[in-house]
């Protein structure tokens, strides 16, 4: 347990450090998550017993229909994500809109004609 812990405060520290001394341009987390791959591969810690990944099947997954028994589970929860996603558009509209002393210069042009 305390390797564990020691390698996840290594990783953090890591990434802290890159994020301060680095340039913007380096993808810190990006290295770290690169250097975590090749140090289990270096220190054969799938043969220690640590539990990996393992193999990812090659190529695309194949085609197949979906199951419609679950648009009863689905529904509820997609109708709350739209929900919200027009709430939120809703509070950015009304956040960002001009005051009504600001003349719009689509109105300006409609009361000229």
């Amino acid at each position: 347990m305390r390797l564990f812990s020691r390698g996840r405060a290594c990783r953090l520290l890591l990434l802290l450090a890159l994020r301060r001394w680095a340039p913007r341009s380096l993808p810190g987390p990006l290295i770290v998550v690169a250097l975590g791959i090749l140090l289990a591969v270096a220190t054969g810690l799938a043969d220690r017993g640590v539990a990996l990944v393992g193999t990812i099947p090659p190529g695309l997954p194949e085609f197949a229909a979906p199951d419609l028994a679950m648009v009863q589970v689905l529904v509820p929860a997609a109708m709350g994500v739209a929900l919200m996603a027009f709430v939120e558009s809703i509070s950015a509209a009304r956040a960002f809109r001009r005051p009504p002393s600001a003349a719009s210069p689509l109105r300006s042009s409609r009361l000229a004609i």
